[in-house]
């Protein structure tokens, strides 16, 4: 008899959070509050997940709630302004290959930007060729996030057309949005090239880590690094010997990845400090590195 009242009662329960999350999913006001809180809550635990418990990453989780909730502006003066102003500024390109079959549509909602030069994504529909796509994408190892997080997950420079996604050219044609529409509609193979935002994009949140990476002093870095936007962060584009190769095979879930973001090596913010500090003959550096996802 105890055990049928305690089955009974988790049956009351059970029915009670079901009749609880119908009657959020139902009010369009209250369902806007609830993804947005869950998607903070998952974003802050992805983040937690990899990084190293230290006063920056406090402060690195009050700028993901800035992001989300849009707190208060930071003094640009201040060593997290910095990092925030070039957070606000990254950006990546993706170059996307598209084939359509035989009666299929391209499955986007597109709308002309500002500009009245690009297309921006403000929906993927569930059937349709970008559908097909992006799950045959998704099932490549190369992009997923990693068995320690959410399934699903892709890096943000996973060859995909995410909402939020600008794009600037469709098959080497530039210049009027009504041009990229009409080659998107009339082309059976498409070559999109797409610029995604860090801060803009609605699809993309900030993965952040705080890595300690030492060296001998006769060794090198061993990274190659450019800037390549206005966020005068240093972009990651090749991996040699030397000490983040070394960072690499011991931590292997936490390993810098070519296409990574540099925003601040120890203290220093914006492309020529950090080349600077990265120059000097320091046996360790500490390294505030982001990509998306």
């Amino acid at each position: 008899l105890t055990k049928l009242n305690s089955k009974h009662q988790a049956d009351q329960r059970n029915r009670a959070r079901l009749n609880a999350a119908h009657s959020v999913l139902s009010d369009s006001d209250a369902k806007s509050a609830y993804d947005k809180h869950r998607k903070f809550v998952n974003t802050t635990t992805l983040f937690l997940a990899s990084a190293s418990v230290s006063l920056l990453v406090m402060i690195v989780l009050r700028l993901l709630a800035r992001m989300v909730f849009g707190a208060e502006e930071l003094d640009p003066r201040s060593f997290l302004g910095k990092v925030t102003t070039s957070l606000d500024k990254v950006e990546l390109r993706v170059q996307i290959q598209l084939t359509k079959e035989e009666g299929e549509s391209f499955g986007a909602q597109l709308q002309s930007d500002r500009s009245g030069k690009m297309l921006h994504v403000c929906g993927v529909c569930s059937d349709g060729a970008l559908s097909r796509h992006n799950h045959e994408v998704q099932s490549q190892p190369v992009y997923n996030v990693g068995s320690t997080q959410p399934p699903g997950m892709l890096w943000w420079n996973a060859p995909v057309l995410w909402e939020g996604d600008i794009i600037e050219s469709v098959n080497d044609i530039k210049g009027q949005a009504s041009d990229l529409m009409s080659s998107l509609k009339s082309s059976e193979s498409s070559s999109l090239l797409v610029r995604r935002s860090l801060s803009a994009n609605v699809s993309i949140w900030p993965w952040i880590c705080e890595r300690r990476v030492s060296r001998q002093t006769s060794e090198r870095w061993g990274f190659k690094l450019r800037t390549c936007d206005g966020s005068d962060s240093l972009e990651v584009f090749g991996i040699e010997e030397g000490g983040i190769a070394q960072w690499n095979e011991a931590n292997p879930e936490t390993a810098i990845r070519v296409g990574d973001r540099v925003v601040a090596v120890d203290k220093s913010v914006g492309s020529k400090d950090m080349l600077a500090a990265l120059t000097e003959p320091r046996e360790s550096v500490c390294l505030l590195v982001i990509r998306g996802v």
